[in-house]
């Protein structure tokens, strides 16, 4: 009797053991399970920000476009007024020099008219 009891226990035992480990290999199941949750969601995350991040970058580089064209049309419009101011002064005095010939002119018609009536 004593041989079966002993095989007993130890058969026993081994079914204890078997059903700890199987316990302990569900936990970690269990674990990898939760972990493999947790990755997914942490690379979706990572995977969202990515697509922003270029989204970001390509409304970065628009901006960029848009701010370079707007420097452009500014200097062109720097360099035009000052073209405008030239021309504008350099009109005002021909103006002044007609002007002035213009008043010399009908003062020799002046003067002229006056000669000949003495």
């Amino acid at each position: 009797m004593k041989y079966n009891k002993q095989i007993i226990n130890k058969c026993e035992q081994l079914n204890m053991g078997e059903n700890k480990m199987k316990f302990k290999l569900k936990q970690k199941d269990d674990q990898i399970g939760q972990l493999r949750q947790k990755n997914e969601s942490l690379e979706l995350g990572v995977r969202q920000q990515i697509k922003r991040s270029s989204s970001l970058q390509l409304e970065l580089d628009s901006i960029s476009s848009k701010i370079s064209n707007v420097e452009k049309a500014r200097d062109r419009a720097i360099i035009n007024s000052k073209a405008l101011r030239t021309e504008n002064f350099t009109l005002e005095n021909k103006i002044k020099k007609n002007q002035e010939k213009l008043e010399l002119i009908e003062l020799e018609g002046i003067k002229s008219k006056y000669r000949k009536k003495v």
